[in-house]
């Protein structure tokens, strides 16, 4: 004898409900999941796709003048051995060196993605702290960094290119970071 509720729910529409719920899961997993922290080189393609293109060959680390691309470590899981830049010694001069060697498409020359945006830690800085600096708005190529009310430096995010120059020359470490335009 069945009950009633086995009827008014067949397992065929059982079946249907769980699939539709494990694809929203798995999607919404997915898009966490390729929501990079890290900075790519400029003209990266979007991150799930720049993930799939890659082939981890290096050549784009190896043609890079300014030395600033290294490959992404073992903890970044299937970003591994992907080119991330490092903005410790320089800035990135977005010469396109690193897409005209990339022979997968995975950069590409023109192209405005990749890098990200500088993001400042007020906490840090030292116009917080009553000091005049300046110096990442007087070194801006992009003039993306403007001072503000009280001297405060601003990012205007829709002008930063994420090439460092700012992070470079800031003389608190910390103060100043490109991220992942992603975040």
């Amino acid at each position: 004898m069945t009950k009633t509720w086995e009827r008014a729910v067949s397992r065929k529409d059982l079946f249907r409900l769980f699939v539709a719920e494990t694809k929203e899961l798995v999607t919404q997993v997915a898009r966490e999941k390729f929501q990079s922290h890290l900075v790519r080189p400029p003209g990266a393609l979007p991150e799930p796709t720049f993930l799939a293109t890659c082939i981890r060959c290096g050549q784009c680390i190896k043609s890079c003048p300014q030395e600033i691309l290294s490959p992404a470590a073992i903890a970044e899981g299937a970003a591994m051995g992907t080119p991330v830049v490092n903005f410790v010694s320089k800035p990135c001069k977005i010469c396109g060196k690193c897409a005209v060697n990339c022979s997968t498409g995975a950069l590409t020359v023109g192209e405005k993605g990749g890098l990200g945006v500088a993001q400042i830690k007020v906490s840090l800085c030292l116009a917080a702290q009553g000091n005049i600096c300046q110096m990442c708005s007087l070194n801006c190529p992009q003039g993306a960094i403007s001072v503000a009310e009280h001297l405060m430096p601003k990012v205007n995010e829709k002008s930063c290119r994420g090439c460092g120059t700012c992070q470079h020359f800031c003389p608190v470490e910390g103060a100043i970071r490109v991220t992942s335009r992603t975040n």
